[in-house]
């Protein structure tokens, strides 16, 4: 909590000093708030990974100190979780990613809004199975079995 609040202090700091940039250069930042805190949003993103990866943290944290011990239920509950994600994104860039091959011919290529949907799944899917992985590997023991 309280780095999650570091978090805040940040982003309300940095979006406090490019709001007073933009007062003071004259742009029209009430109607484009959206500029203003841009340069920003990857304190968002960080803060949302942080949540995110609190439960991998704490079957670290756990494992580390449970070498030996089988994996708690909330340990297998998130592990089970993360590979349906990934299983489920998955199968959804395959499926947008032969439709997206399907509109080539009509001139709607893999650019823009439609490439976040043609390749999003994938690089969610990608991050989510790495989560998976380091979540297995606590769940069945840090002893070297991870080949990766």
């Amino acid at each position: 909590l309280a780095y999650l609040l570091r978090l805040a202090v940040v982003f309300l700091i940095g979006v406090s000093a490019n709001w007073i940039a933009d007062a003071i250069n004259g742009r029209d930042w009430k109607n484009d708030f959206g500029d203003t805190m841009f340069q920003m949003s990857y304190v968002l993103v960080i803060a949302l990974a942080s949540i995110g990866c609190a439960p991998l943290r704490q079957a670290l944290r756990w494992r580390h100190k449970n070498r030996v011990e089988s994996a708690p239920l909330w340990m297998l509950v998130w592990t089970g979780v993360a590979g349906a994600l990934t299983l489920i994104l998955l199968i959804v860039g395959i499926v947008f990613g032969f439709s997206a091959n399907d509109d080539k011919n009509s001139g709607r290529h893999a650019i823009g809004v439609h490439a976040l949907e043609v390749w999003g799944p994938y690089v969610v899917a990608a991050h989510l199975a790495s989560y998976f992985l380091c979540m297995l590997t606590c769940a069945t023991g840090c002893d070297g079995r991870a080949g990766w």
